[in-house]
């Protein structure tokens, strides 16, 4: 049993990492840029089922030091925002704070993906 279980993890790590090698998808391409895109959109989608702003001191704070700095972390919101996987605005309170959020195509993407992992996963498992 732990064989055929091993097996199918093992099987499904070759196809992602299939996957991470053929794929032209530019939202999958900007995601798996680095592990700090990663990070950066999970946190922006963890905050955004919660209901908390980010703005990007926030983010800065966030942010594991050894993933990103706030230059680093700066440009790939920029990079997400010049690609319409992100989207700036005011804080009503203070116009200064500029509050980060995923567009709603790339939260759909996202869920989308993250949807046929698990369904793979459960198949695999």
């Amino acid at each position: 049993m732990l064989a055929a279980r091993k097996s199918n993890v093992i099987e499904l790590i070759k196809y992602d990492m299939h996957c991470v090698d053929n794929s032209k998808d530019p939202e999958y391409l900007f995601y798996t840029k680095s592990m700090l895109n990663r990070s950066i959109t999970h946190y922006l989608m963890l905050k955004a089922e919660e209901n908390i702003p980010v703005n990007f001191e926030k983010l800065c704070d966030e942010v594991n030091k050894r993933i990103g700095g706030r230059s680093t972390i700066y440009e790939v919101l920029q990079d997400g925002l010049n690609r319409g996987y992100f989207t700036k605005s005011e804080a009503d309170n203070d116009k200064r704070l500029r509050l980060y959020t995923l567009s709603e195509h790339y939260s759909n993407y996202l869920i989308k993906g993250l949807e046929t992992c698990c369904e793979r996963i459960l198949q695999a498992g």
